[in-house]
């Protein structure tokens, strides 16, 4: 009897997934549409996990991925048995009811897990209970402060505060905030024209929401927390949300000929109470206290991930801010294999939870947007995070030494597994300079706690602008992370890091030539992989270079940022 372990699979295995990741994303996207033909304009449906399609929220997705790869390996093998073993309990279940017939359906769930998974909707609960109360703590009595709003009308940009202490992108030190998502938006704007513009944050990695809402008001920037125009009943309002999830029902569950209620109410049940979608009703409900408070918005500027958050805050503001419009920046590029979710469905468009226009930062990404549902407007806005792919160079790398920089993604499972192939390969190859980048997310000691001592000797880390460091590359190493097509304007080649088992997040477009980047799933394809790009002669491939940077990034300039926020 064959055993197929789907949290274990072979590398031929996990090459099939990918390609059946392809194959299913339709069916998939009509789903979702199909079990939210009930709850169009309902904000708790909006933001809730199962329409979410996020792999971060739902795994859904993976699931259905799962089952097809099952059906079609038994397909193919009619006169074989298999052992089919998960640790995921519920998709056992539907497993069995499909494909038990001469095959074993096996469990690994153990007693603790499954009382770990029973309980996780309690747990997320007390989480959230725990940050809502220091939010709305820490945003009593600061409502009079925005009193000088009224005097104006002002447009509202979504952006990210994060917990990193050493000052890098995207965090507040010393009260000054570091812009890592619009660098160069407001030197292109007039000090007049810069006084009705405001920065409403996500904070992100914080653990008590009071002390760093503080610091948010006291920092250089403009900043309005959402918080400060909330009351208790918002509070509790958000606080409602699961038992409101939970009453929502679904109808056609069906799935390319697998019935999945079973998974559908599991997850309904088990993921209701995560802060996320509760954040959503939050961001919600604060597009209603400002109308409520008679703040004119005049734009509405949403980082737009299409996550439950964004969906919540465009929602509400096209609810209670019906003649604003509401612009979504992409300002990012991202795999679109796994991350499906950032282009928006036709279910998302009817509820009114999709931008008014999606703006992404080059003519090469405009019709990945419209894959799921055309009627979405999409147009081009500055590269703001990407303005120095055109810059002149600062650095080379040095002549007699090959340098690698190692660029992890925010994930730190990838994190863990680049480092781990290159922990293997270092030790073969010590002639080579092997630079580690974190992403601005997670600090150099969180990375190393991911080993043993000493197994990162042979690399050095370094924080600070990326740019500094990938000039001083001979080749960059990523997945995921959009530092990927940065080196490959800079003329740096690229190898993409598979996964061992799971989708291949490579944000880099089929239509860029792979005579510049490879993608790499084994040891013997990153040694020869490495070894082509070794052999490479400077400026061999100029043109495809130059066609990364003029596709993908588009530059900063007045007329553009203008344009972009609809400044006549």
């Amino acid at each position: 009897m064959k055993i197929i372990d789907l949290d274990n699979l072979s590398e031929d295995q996990n090459i099939l997934i990918n390609q059946l990741a392809k194959e299913i994303r339709n069916d998939f996207d009509n789903l979702i549409n199909k079990i939210s033909e009930q709850h169009y304009n309902n904000i708790n449906w909006i933001v809730s996990s199962l329409a979410s399609r996020n792999k971060y929220q739902s795994s859904l997705f993976i699931r259905c991925l799962q089952l097809e790869f099952i059906k079609k390996t038994l397909i193919e093998n009619p006169k074989n048995s298999f052992r089919i073993v998960t640790s995921d309990k519920t998709l056992s279940k539907v497993l069995k009811i499909n494909f038990s017939d001469n095959h074993e359906i096996i469990s690994s769930e153990t007693i603790f897990l499954f009382f770990w998974r029973k309980l996780r909707p309690f747990r997320q609960y007390f989480i959230a209970f725990y940050f809502l109360t220091l939010r709305f703590l820490g945003s009593r009595g600061n409502i009079n402060k925005y009193k000088f709003l009224k005097n104006s009308e002002i447009t509202l940009i979504d952006t990210f505060v994060l917990n990193n202490k050493s000052g890098d992108d995207g965090s507040i030190k010393n009260g000054i905030y570091k812009d890592r998502y619009y660098p160069g938006l407001l030197e292109n704007l007039s000090l007049n024209e810069r006084k009705n513009i405001f920065f409403i944050p996500t904070i992100v990695g914080f653990f008590n929401p009071i002390s760093i809402f503080k610091k948010i008001r006291k920092s250089n920037y403009s900043f309005i927390v959402h918080d400060d125009f909330l009351k208790l009943y918002d509070y509790i309002i958000v606080l409602m949300h699961p038992f409101s999830v939970l009453n929502l029902k679904f109808s056609d569950s069906n799935f390319r000929g697998i019935d999945l209620k079973n998974l559908l109410i599991e997850e309904r049940n088990r993921n209701c109470s995560d802060f996320i979608s509760l954040l959503g009703i939050l961001y919600y409900r604060f597009s209603k206290r400002l109308k409520e408070n008679d703040i004119r918005v005049r734009l509405l500027v949403e980082w737009y991930e299409n996550q439950v958050m964004d969906r919540g805050m465009i929602k509400g503001f096209h609810t209670h801010y019906p003649n604003c419009p509401v612009h979504g920046y992409q300002g990012y590029i991202i795999s679109k294999d796994l991350h499906i979710y950032t282009q928006p469905s036709y279910s998302e468009f009817i509820g009114g939870a999709v931008p008014d226009i999606v703006f992404v930062t080059g003519n090469g990404l405009k019709n990945n947007i419209k894959e799921f549902c055309k009627q979405v407007k999409v147009d081009v806005a500055p590269g703001f995070r990407f303005n120095k792919v055109n810059r002149e160079r600062k650095y080379f790398p040095q002549n007699n030494n090959f340098t690698i920089l190692i660029g992890l993604p925010i994930g730190l499972d990838d994190c863990k597994e680049i480092l781990r192939m290159f922990i293997n390969y270092s030790n073969q190859n010590k002639t080579i300079d092997y630079v580690v980048k974190p992403h601005p997310t997670w600090s150099e000691n969180k990375i190393k706690s991911l080993f043993n001592n000493g197994e990162l000797s042979n690399f050095s880390f370094v924080k600070g602008d990326f740019h500094d460091h990938v000039e001083k590359a001979n080749l960059l190493i990523s997945n995921a992370s959009s530092v990927s097509l940065e080196a490959l304007t800079k003329g740096v080649p690229v190898i993409i890091i598979a996964p061992i088992s799971g989708i291949v997040q490579n944000p880099i477009p089929d239509d860029v030539s792979n005579k510049i980047w490879k993608l790499v799933r084994n040891m013997r394809e990153l040694n020869d992989s490495v070894d082509y790009f070794k052999k490479k002669l400077v400026n061999e491939d100029i043109i495809d270079f130059k066609y990364v940077k003029r596709e993908y990034f588009e530059p900063i300039s007045e007329t553009s940022v203008r344009n972009f926020l609809k400044l006549d």
